[in-house]
């Protein structure tokens, strides 16, 4: 019988990240909390914020508090691309059509409905410069590729870089671009497709289906990201060649909670 395994966590994602469990949890935009992120981090995985809507000041004061939380490591999240071709000119009167199909539902659960606001466009340089400046541990992206003065400036000072890709495509290019390490996004992560090469249409592609063509193509260390949320997703994305799995659905009961464990940094 062959000899389990007993350090299936050490893999070339933790020991870059140098965190115990290669765990990353998902940036969870719009959801993310200063407090769930630190909690991650402070049990051993690596906790992420996304930062995608923030003002650079904002993203300022996040880094802060979870740095106040944690000593551990922790990833940064941005949108490369933050815009599509009717963001600048939406109105109230397209955001009210656009609500009208699930209002009811929110309705339903009791919950209140969002309100206009007119379009805000941020810069991603901007964004990224706060990260770069806070020289945070890790900087994860979606939506694209950096430029490249900022993935060198990351290396320079010894920020991880994390890009996202959806097919074999889009992580070849990020492995040419000099990203440490590549998310293998399938269809079923995130609610959204983080397609940046072709359409989403066109990168529809499973996870079990993904990880494999992406570990094939790439020398740098792959992470699974989509419909793995237990030990058995952990399992398949292993055999598959990841060293890594993401997810962040599973972590949303987890911040209904607070966390309050969390206030307790391990020495």
């Amino acid at each position: 019988m062959a000899k389990r395994n007993s350090a299936w966590n050490r893999t070339r994602v933790s020991n870059k990240l140098g965190i115990e469990y290669p765990i990353i949890q998902g940036p969870l935009g719009g959801f993310s909390s200063q407090r769930l992120t630190a909690a991650v981090s402070n049990f051993g995985g690596l906790g992420s914020f996304g930062a995608l809507g923030l003002a650079p000041s904002a993203i300022q004061e996040v880094i802060a508090e979870i740095r106040s939380l944690t000593n551990k490591p922790f990833a940064m999240n941005l949108w490369v691309s933050m815009e599509d071709e009717g963001a600048a000119t939406a109105d109230a009167e397209a955001f009210e059509r656009a609500l009208s199909h699930i209002a009811p539902h929110l309705e339903a659960v009791g919950a209140s409905k969002p309100q206009f606001s007119p379009y805000k466009p941020l810069s991603f340089e901007d964004q990224a410069r706060v990260l770069l400046d806070a020289k945070v541990p890790a900087f994860s992206f979606i939506f694209g590729v950096p430029p490249k003065e900022i993935l060198e400036e990351c290396h320079r000072q010894g920020i991880l870089t994390i890009g996202t890709a959806t097919t074999r495509d889009e992580a070849i290019a990020l492995e040419q671009a000099g990203v440490d390490v590549v998310v293998a996004s399938g269809f079923e992560a995130g609610g959204h497709r983080g397609s940046f090469l072709r359409s989403s249409e066109d990168s529809l592609t499973g996870t079990i289906s993904l990880v494999p063509q992406i570990v094939d193509a790439v020398g740098v260390p792959v992470v699974a990201a989509g419909g793995i949320s237990d030990a058995r997703g952990i399992a398949a994305a292993f055999a598959l060649g990841a060293e890594g799995c993401r997810w962040g659905r599973s972590f949303l009961p987890a911040k209904s909670q607070e966390q309050a464990r969390c206030t307790a940094r391990p020495s």
